[in-house]
């Protein structure tokens, strides 16, 4: 939980974190054993051990996912307090109108990167395009564009919430080469607490 907890508000896994997770494994173990009378044995080292590896993988996978679900609520507000401007829905319109001319065999041609690096979404289109897109915009009534804003802004939050990586492979891209020394150090700690070399005994 503390992994995790870490993880999440700081966005960083803490790799000692790691070697506390083997400690507590084999320690939890070893006081299991002792209040059930049960003696040491390889077999509860490696119990430990297991433990250890399996709350390290849960703990990344909890981080991973807490991770990607922030993102999607960050996304979802972002659009819920979004404004859609004319320029933005008639531009969205005009969008429909090229798909739909492509798809009759018409194609329109791209415009030029500088002209869409320019901010105004009136350049990205030729010129009869915009037109008959801010007529169509302008025909409608206030609940039919209540309704295409409302529909646009969804379609919109969808694309970005599309771009965000899901839990599984957040997850395996968070795996680095300092995560093997924190899992040897987990390991060995868990291994040798639960199989009882540091007792005192």
């Amino acid at each position: 939980m503390v992994w995790i907890l870490v993880g999440y508000f700081t966005g960083y896994e803490v790799g000692y974190i790691a070697w506390g997770v083997g400690f507590l494994a084999g320690a939890g173990l070893r006081y299991f054993a002792w209040k059930s009378d049960i003696e040491e044995s390889v077999a509860q080292g490696i119990a430990a051990a297991i433990i250890a590896i399996g709350c390290i993988l849960v703990g990344k996978l909890g981080v991973a996912y807490l991770l990607v679900e922030k993102e999607k609520q960050d996304i979802a507000a972002e659009f819920d307090n979004a404004s859609f401007d004319d320029d933005t829905m008639i531009a969205a319109e005009a969008h429909q109108i090229v798909a739909a001319r492509n798809r009759e065999g018409r194609p329109v041609p791209r415009p030029k990167l500088d002209i869409l690096l320019d901010g105004d979404p009136k350049n990205d289109f030729p010129k009869d395009i915009w037109d008959e897109a801010a007529r169509k915009w302008r025909q409608m009534s206030d609940a039919e564009r209540a309704a295409a804003i409302e529909k646009e802004k969804e379609a919109t939050r969808q694309q970005a919430e599309a771009r965000v990586p899901d839990a599984m492979s957040v997850f395996k891209g968070s795996f680095a080469p300092w995560d093997l020394l924190w899992a040897f150090l987990a390991v060995g700690t868990a291994y040798k607490i639960g199989v009882g070399t540091y007792s005192n005994e």
